[in-house]
């Protein structure tokens, strides 16, 4: 888009109206300091176009593009609209001053670069949205290996004469193996590069589907559980990260919070797998070997599309292929000035976390509390997350309600079906008011209900009640999960983590979950035998109510703020932490240099003591009381 200093010529028009100056009303600015660079603007427009017209605005030696309203003198409030620039009545000139500099635009080369700019970004935008989606879906892997083992256990366990402790093993065993996944899915990234580490984890996640879906003994389904588990815990980790580095900052929450609604779509599309397979296919070993085999789908899906997609513009930069950099970003933004901003941005927060760049003792054995309280809180949201024992939930479902009096195994696995949406519909909810109503309105309701249904699950096992209860509790507590705990977890660990430590918490937090939540698995059915179903609920039901203390009392709210101003709010709280301490440290050493006075000082004995020969130097002075004594004695008489 260009602006002049002359005024362009136009064909014979039709009559015009002369609108006075106005100040502009910004519609949309990518920096906050363009809005405050506008003075003033005129224009003169036909009587046929729109009272609000959009104008893609160049600032002249910003090179800063921005969408203003320009109001006419009939007009009122502003008022919603698009580009007007389809019209052929747009013909005309505007004058636009701004902090860089002024002159005259054509409406017909304003109409004909604006639609340029529109289909750049569009195009810009798809291919942002293709790259989130792909990525995402390395987290269908893990929900769908959740949503369809649940129904495929029992046959599994059949087919291959599993005990009980064994199939605790086999589904515990793929998240205790991805904690392990996402400590290394770090390093992995960032010597291969982003597009190839999610190429590693789709393809170790082929291999241990394969393995799974050819087993013919435990240990041989356990080699296979453990090499999904790598894969898994690989593309958990990896595909966020790459998501937040593709995508402008605009669409960065909303792109990243897919992998999320991806785990779920993951396991609805599982448990929705396992309940065809079981209606369509008669035999029972055929049943869970077509069901884990449809799990090599998604990432031969992902795989074809890697291909399509650009690498990561920061991982191109951390590697000094500059020139591939700015190509990626370009075909990102759209636009080349842009690009070239968004460029020098990445170098400078590359330089900047060189600069602070720390090791694991800093995040182990935090020296410093603005560190520490961070860390602490970011593993208390993991911990809280899993111990609630949604996974068991999910894993367990058509056996817990087996257990509950369900005997219809089409029953069992509609129930199954039914707890998977309401944590879907869960996770949607908390997406749409996580930035509106605030993290821990959500985290406080989502612990409270969690708390709530679970002690109701207890008590239908404790007083036998019908089973559609059960159901009803078990699909209730994961909608409250979902609403607040499952969903804004990484969310809020994200947020407050300061950025010396970040990725590394970050692989603390994603191991210690993934570890609890293979813990959960594990021993799910260990403490059912050992407590009973009703007090394992009640267990897990106790541990959500206690969470309820900390995300009301400990956690911060973190909607609304940068991430600046969240690490400047730990900061502030350990530097008011550390003036009580030194205020508590300089009244003790006032306190002990007052005791070493008084031990110092001569204490005062009285006559009586002295005359009794109490104390130190009491002869000398029971003799001066007693001459004093005397002399008065003497003078009496006198």
């Amino acid at each position: 888009m260009t602006a002049g200093t002359e005024t362009p010529k136009c064909s014979a028009q039709p009559p015009v109206t002369s609108w006075p100056t106005r100040s502009p009303i910004p519609v949309s600015s990518s920096s906050s300091s363009a809005r405050s660079q506008i003075l003033e603007s005129s224009a003169t427009f036909n009587q046929d176009d729109l009272d609000v017209l959009l104008l893609d605005a160049n600032y002249q030696g910003k090179g800063k593009f921005d969408k203003f309203k320009f109001l006419p003198s009939t007009s009122g409030t502003p008022s919603e609209a698009h580009l007007p620039f389809a019209s052929s009545q747009s013909n005309g000139t505007a004058s636009i001053t701004t902090a860089g500099g002024s002159g005259l635009m054509d409406y017909q080369t304003v109409e004909h670069e604006s639609f340029l700019m529109v289909a750049a970004h569009r195009k810009s935008r798809r291919l942002v949205y293709l790259c989130g989606f792909v990525a995402s879906l390395t987290s269908i892997l893990l929900g769908y290996d959740v949503g369809v083992m649940s129904v495929a256990r029992k046959y599994v366990d059949m087919q291959l004469s599993l005990t009980s402790v064994q199939s605790e093993v086999i589904m515990g065993s793929l998240n205790l193996v991805a904690a392990l996944g996402g400590l290394i899915a770090g390093k992995t990234a960032d010597r291969f590069g982003r597009n190839r580490a999610i190429a590693l984890a789709c393809l170790i996640f082929l291999t241990g589907s394969a393995c799974m879906t050819l087993a013919w003994n435990f240990r041989v389904l356990l080699v296979g559980r453990i090499i999904t588990g790598l894969g898994v815990g690989c593309g958990f980790v990896i595909a966020p990260v790459y998501i937040a580095e593709i995508t402008p900052p605009e669409i960065r929450g909303l792109m990243v919070s897919l992998t999320d609604v991806c785990i779920n779509v993951g396991i609805v599309l599982g448990s929705v797998v396992g309940f065809f397979c079981e209606l369509t296919i008669a035999d029972d070993d055929a049943k869970w070997r077509v069901m884990l085999g449809l799990g090599t789908i998604p990432p031969v899906i992902i795989l074809s599309f890697l291909r399509c997609l650009p690498e990561s513009p920061r991982w191109l930069l951390l590697q000094d292929r500059v020139p591939e950099a700015r190509h990626v970003l370009k075909r990102i933004v759209g636009h080349e000035q842009e690009a070239e901003r968004e460029l020098i941005a990445i170098e400078e927060a590359i330089q900047m976390e060189r600069d602070v760049t720390t090791d694991w003792s800093e995040v182990l054995c935090p020296r410093h509390r603005a560190i520490l309280l961070p860390v602490l809180m970011g593993l208390a949201l993991g911990f809280f997350q899993q111990s609630s024992g949604s996974e068991a939930a999910v894993y367990y479902s058509p056996q817990i309600l087996a257990e509950a009096g369900m005997s219809s195994t089409a029953h069992q696995s509609l129930g199954n079906i039914a707890i998977c949406l309401c944590k879907f519909a869960g996770e949607i909810v908390a997406m749409l008011s996580m930035d509106r109503v605030g993290r821990k309105p959500l985290f406080v309701s989502s612990a409270l209900g969690s708390g709530f249904f679970l002690v109701l699950a207890g008590a239908s096992f404790q007083y036998s009640l019908p089973p559609s209860l059960l159901m009803t509790s078990l699909c209730l507590f994961m909608a409250f999960f979902s609403v607040g705990m499952g969903a804004i977890t990484f969310v809020v660990a994200s947020e407050i983590f300061p950025l010396p430590v970040r990725g590394k918490a970050m692989a603390l937090a994603v191991f210690v979950n993934r570890l609890l939540s293979g813990m959960v698995a594990l021993t799910f059915l260990s403490l059912v035998d050992a407590v009973t179903y009703a007090n394992t609920f009640y267990l897990f039901a106790v541990i959500s109510f206690i969470s309820t203390i900390f995300y009301a009392g400990f956690l911060p709210e973190t909607m609304g703020k940068t991430l600046e101003e969240i690490s400047i709010l730990f900061e502030k709280e350990s530097a008011e932490h550390e003036a009580h301490i030194r205020h508590e440290e300089e009244a003790m050493q006032r306190r002990l240099a007052a005791s070493d006075e008084l031990r110092r000082a001569p204490t005062p004995i009285s006559p009586l003591r002295a005359f009794r020969g109490e104390g130190a130097a009491s002869a000398s002075i029971a003799g001066q009381y007693q001459s004093t004594e005397h002399g008065k004695i003497n003078e009496a008489h006198a």
